[in-house]
């Protein structure tokens, strides 16, 4: 088993394009892969956030000249079906008015702990030579976090890893599985790696935190 077990609290598609097109949140084919009525909507001259039964689409500004579309759902694991066809909806809708600078699928995910206090495993991703620097530098560390960088397939890759404040025995885990400039042409297919791309991020995190053997006398 994991010395680490996680769930994931938030995981959400992002489409980030150069304006923003807030009506487009609340789109008929929006609202029909919904499914359901919003249960409230905030629209301004370039924010839209509209709530629904466990997700929210949303469209605000992430940067200069830089604005998220979002199907964002709370819970669950992977992305449902149900955010897939959103995500599907608003994203296709926003292509056919402007080009794409990245799309992400981003995790928040929030592990236990099983046998020590996470900011003692933490000190475990750095050399003993590196801690005792810090050390004696004046600066002993009590916790730390970690960024990993990595490419699978097209898509870029940030782990971030860093224990929780406050909870002594939680980890946090951030994840962002990103792809420049997606068409109207790529869309459909780097949607549907969803499941690969969640099921390749447990199988990193079970490979972090695989515990070790148990060394046995002969």
């Amino acid at each position: 088993m994991p010395e680490v077990v996680f769930q994931t609290e938030v995981c959400s598609w992002v489409l980030a394009t150069p304006t923003a097109l807030p009506a487009l949140a609340t789109h008929p084919s929006v609202l029909e892969a919904a499914g359901w009525r919003p249960s409230s909507t905030v629209q301004l001259a370039d924010v839209a956030v509209v709530d629904f039964p466990g997700l929210q689409v949303s469209c605000v500004q992430g940067g200069p000249q830089r604005y998220h579309f979002s199907v964002i759902q709370s819970g669950g694991g992977q992305p449902s079906v149900r955010v897939g066809r959103i995500a599907t909806a608003l994203f296709t809708q926003v292509l056919q008015f402007q080009p794409g600078i990245a799309l992400g699928l981003n995790f928040l995910r929030v592990g236990t702990v099983r046998r020590q206090s996470a900011a003692a495993l933490s000190l475990n991703w750095f050399s003993p030579e590196f801690l005792m620097r810090t050390a004696a530098a004046g600066h002993p560390l009590r916790a730390a976090g970690t960024k990993f960088l990595y490419d699978d397939g097209p898509w870029h890759v940030s782990l971030s890893l860093e224990p929780k404040a406050q909870v002594e025995n939680q980890l946090v885990a951030n994840v962002n599985f990103e792809v420049s400039e997606p068409t109207s042409e790529t869309l459909a297919d780097l949607l549907a790696e969803s499941d690969r791309l969640y099921a390749s991020l447990l199988a990193t995190l079970d490979q972090l935190f695989e515990e070790a053997p148990v060394a046995t006398a002969h």
